[in-house]
């Protein structure tokens, strides 16, 4: 039950340090098997930057490439999951690019919001510039900070079907005494998504990023996606590695 997981073992073995090698030259073999950038896992990924004694002609050293991309705790728990993966994997010998659409990264963040500690969580997706140039931009936002509410709620909180005959004068009070309510006027079924409340709020000066907690990146193929991300340790299986996957059914 566990032989997926030994051949993990097996892989990192092809570089662990032969008899009369220092601990400086096991050290730095480990450093050349850390995953230490996304672009890094890519390259690998890609099967353009292989660990040792690893050939892309062969098919059962590309599994056992694509598999040292993956944490080995995800592996001990989905071995017969995991097998599948690779081996399609191995076969189709995707590519993943930055300029791709089907990627983003996923960012938690430490936030202050009117002086107050908050936490939120901002998804980035790469768009074209011009020429060769790409740039990350915010996507999507998501947090209970971002979620405005009323202070009551109050449908009777309304704006006078004939305010139009004054030029909407219900508007100065509105916007004066009843602003912890506004929601109580907007439009039934007008939606309020939290990346506008997110732009609004750094706008206004309210809040403020202090810095990301979490980072992880998500990938897409038609077939299956997967997250990965950075795991400190010292070990050969370090790095950013494929952390959680998921393989559509119909495939």
């Amino acid at each position: 039950m566990r032989r997926l997981l030994l051949t993990l073992v097996s892989v990192l073995a092809l570089s662990a340090p032969t008899h009369g090698q220092s601990l400086d030259d096991y050290n730095m073999l480990q450093y050349k098997m850390e995953v230490k950038q996304i672009a890094e896992f890519m390259e690998r990924f890609n099967l353009s930057e292989l660990p040792p004694n690893l050939h892309p002609d062969d098919t059962l050293l590309r599994e056992k490439a694509y598999l040292m991309l993956f944490d080995r705790e995800l592996i001990d728990r989905r071995q017969e999951e995991v097998r599948f993966l690779v081996q399609r994997l191995a076969a189709e010998k995707p590519r993943l690019s930055f300029t791709d659409t089907a990627w983003c990264a996923e960012a938690v963040c430490r936030a202050v919001l009117d002086g107050k500690p908050t936490r939120l969580t901002l998804v980035l997706r790469t768009e074209h510039v011009a020429g060769h140039r790409f740039k990350w931009v915010i996507s999507d936002a998501r947090g209970e900070c971002l979620a405005l509410t009323p202070k009551k709620s109050n449908p009777g909180l309304r704006i006078n079907p004939t305010d139009n005959e004054v030029n909407f004068l219900s508007l100065h009070d509105v916007t004066k005494n009843e602003w912890q309510n506004i929601l109580n006027y907007k439009a039934s079924g007008t939606p309020l998504d939290g990346l506008s409340v997110f732009f609004a709020l750094v706008q206004s000066g309210r809040l403020k990023i202090e810095y990301v907690e979490e980072l992880a990146y998500h990938f897409w193929k038609p077939s299956y996606q997967f997250t990965v991300r950075d795991f400190r340790r010292d070990d050969f299986n370090a790095g950013w590695l494929i952390s959680d996957f998921t393989i559509k059914k119909d495939t």
